[in-house]
């Protein structure tokens, strides 16, 4: 009688582990030994990066394949959006500790919290002041906290330190 309690226990238990197996979703890729050429150049994909084959397409290994094209790549993960840019990238020729100054020169913040490069967003772009020297989307994003303790995130271009803006 323990033995069939016993039994029926175990089986019992093992149902929803066998329903949540059977929910996981799946995928059948292949490893996809290929040879990458950019601009007539053969280059070799380091062992660290997985070439895979899905349903008749090549995956790569973006941000590799990115840098190799001298792309400016970045992920965005408040848009959950990735974003290269290859044309007008020039900088950076500004420094992070210029983008910080210039948050506390020009804007007069008590303090800054954290300093970052990437490309901007659309909407971001959108709120650049125009200047025709200044195209470059790579900019220092200053976090900052100012003299009445309000948070702030400044824009300072990568091209220029002279080149920021707030929004």
């Amino acid at each position: 009688m323990i033995k069939r309690i016993m039994i029926l226990s175990i089986i019992l238990l093992m149902l929803p582990v066998q329903q949540a197996l059977g929910e996981a979703k799946t995928i059948q890729a292949y490893l996809f030994p290929v040879k990458l050429s950019v601009a007539g150049k053969e280059v070799t994909i380091p062992a660290e990066y997985t070439v895979l084959n899905y349903n008749n397409h090549i995956y790569l290994p973006i941000r590799y394949v990115a840098e190799t094209m001298q792309f400016l790549i970045s992920y965005i993960p408040e848009y959950n959006t990735l974003s290269m840019d290859h044309d007008r990238v020039i900088g950076p020729s500004a420094t992070f500790d210029q983008a910080k100054l210039v948050a506390f020169e020009a804007y007069h913040v008590k303090q800054v919290t954290e300093v970052g490069i990437r490309i901007l967003t659309k909407e971001e772009l959108s709120h650049r002041p125009d200047d025709p020297k200044d195209e470059t989307p790579v900019y220092f994003i200053v976090d900052t906290v100012d003299q009445n303790d309000a948070v702030l995130r400044i824009y300072v271009s990568s091209n220029k330190a002279s080149h920021h803006f707030i929004i």
